[in-house]
């Protein structure tokens, strides 16, 4: 409570507000959360609510272990909040593949209806590594095909899902993950689960599970943004399995790089750097898509303070970019420009305390990108701005992290909150400072 900075009534406001959007009505007030704070947890709120809470204020997965409380019971909640008799869902759900196109095709159909019904478990770094190895090991499927279903599948269906999918990277990429998620669900639920779930022949089946694949991924990047670690992680495995059963080996390993991004934000370091490594070792990846995975390889062992294996991983991820033009790239590894590469040497060399090196690199992230990419540009601005603060020019480093602060009144992201709050709690040491003063009064009240 101390880090998140949250009182007793405003924890429980928020415990309320978020059992609200489940379709619970709870009556938890500050005298709730003394007895919280006593080790007392009733069976009317949720252990998994309130360590929903602080993982959204603290921008990383907090389990109900974490604060004490008892793990999620093996029940279900009705709408007024009184405990039944059903089962949550299971704590391996979505992680259990690869299966036959026929079980992932039910795991996504338990998973898109669990969630956002239910808090969902968190899934710990070694579950998500042996899920990830049992993949990686699995034959080659044959190609998934259906004679029976409602519903007969085309190519023009499947161009509908291309097409959705594209506009919610464009809302993902301005917006952030909270203004996009609730149509990606919806879209997964009524129009992609029909699809998977109709008739096709074993061309259109392939390519049908390959477009899953794809808004499956983008889906799960929404719930990373807006701080659902474990949806997300369940998302992207499942992502794998589509995959696996579309033959896309390519896009499989931008999973694989997806799962270390979100490693990296998690404190999973190393489990990043195996994730990294196990997607440049799938066949077919283009010059981009090395690239991505070899910065994400860097950005791990930056956070490890491994100089030397920082520095070889971005030389491969430079090299492997200049090999490639993007118009050869797929659509969805076209994001990944020089700007995108700056901006990952710049969070790794301001990780090693490198700051003035790094200073250039977020300069040209910044100025090299659009407004398309508001939110990309949010990032950059904190880590440029953090930059400056390692060389203690504290008035240059709270100018710039004004312009990503106000950002955040049109992007709904919880990763650009968790970086102004981080850079916030840097500002710290220099609270005497006038501009570092004004600049956290100013980010309490946005953030707020």
């Amino acid at each position: 409570m101390r880090e998140s900075g949250l009182t007793p009534t405003s924890l429980a406001g928020r415990v309320r507000e978020l059992g609200r959007r489940r379709g619970l009505e709870l009556r938890c007030t500050h005298t709730y959360v003394k007895r919280w704070l006593r080790g007392s947890f009733g069976a009317s709120v949720p252990p998994e609510l309130i360590a929903a809470v602080f993982s959204r204020r603290l921008g990383r997965d907090i389990t109900p272990r974490d604060i004490a409380a008892p793990s999620p019971a093996d029940y279900a909640l009705t709408g007024g909040g009184t405990p039944i008799g059903r089962r949550l869902p299971p704590d391996d759900l979505g992680l259990r593949g690869p299966t036959t196109p026929l079980g992932a095709v039910r795991t996504a159909a338990q998973l898109w209806d669990a969630d956002p019904r239910y808090a969902l478990p968190p899934v710990s770094a070694t579950d998500l590594r042996d899920s990830v190895r049992r993949w990686r090991r699995a034959t080659p499927p044959a190609p998934p095909q259906r004679a029976v279903g409602s519903y007969r599948v085309g190519q023009p269906d499947i161009a509908k899902i291309h097409a959705l999918t594209e506009h919610l990277a464009m809302l993902d990429n301005r917006y952030g993950g909270g203004a996009a998620r609730s149509i990606a669900m919806t879209h997964l639920r009524t129009d992609v689960l029909p699809m998977l779930e109709g008739s096709y022949t074993a061309a259109v089946g392939r390519n049908l599970f390959r477009a899953a694949s794809l808004v499956t991924h983008h889906t799960a990047h929404l719930l990373y943004d807006t701080g659902r670690h474990g949806a997300a992680r369940r998302y992207l495995r499942l992502a794998l399995d589509m995959a696996y059963h579309g033959h896309d080996r390519a896009f499989a390993a931008k999973i694989l790089g997806t799962l270390a991004h979100q490693a990296v934000h998690l404190g999973d370091y190393r489990e990043a750097v195996e994730l990294s490594e196990a997607g440049l070792a799938e066949p077919g990846l283009t010059p981009a898509g090395r690239a991505v995975l070899h910065a994400m390889a860097a950005r791990a062992h930056a956070r490890l303070r491994d100089s030397r294996a920082t520095a070889i991983s971005l030389s491969h991820a430079e090299s492997s970019l200049s090999a490639g033009t993007p118009a050869q790239e797929p659509v969805w590894l076209r994001y990944f420009s020089g700007a995108e590469l700056h901006d990952e040497i710049a969070h790794c060399l301001v990780d090693l305390r490198q700051a003035r090196a790094a200073r250039p690199h977020a300069e040209h992230g910044i100025a090299a990108r659009t407004d398309r990419y508001a939110r990309s540009i949010a990032f950059t601005r904190v880590v440029l701005a953090t930059a400056w603060l390692q060389q203690r020019e504290v008035e240059r480093a709270c100018q710039v992290a004004t312009g990503a602060l106000r950002a955040t009144e049109d992007i709904q992201s919880e990763r650009v909150r968790g970086y102004l709050a981080g850079f916030r709690e840097r500002l710290r040491p220099f609270r005497n400072v006038p501009a570092a003063r004004d600049f956290s009064y100013k980010a309490a009240r946005m953030l707020r």
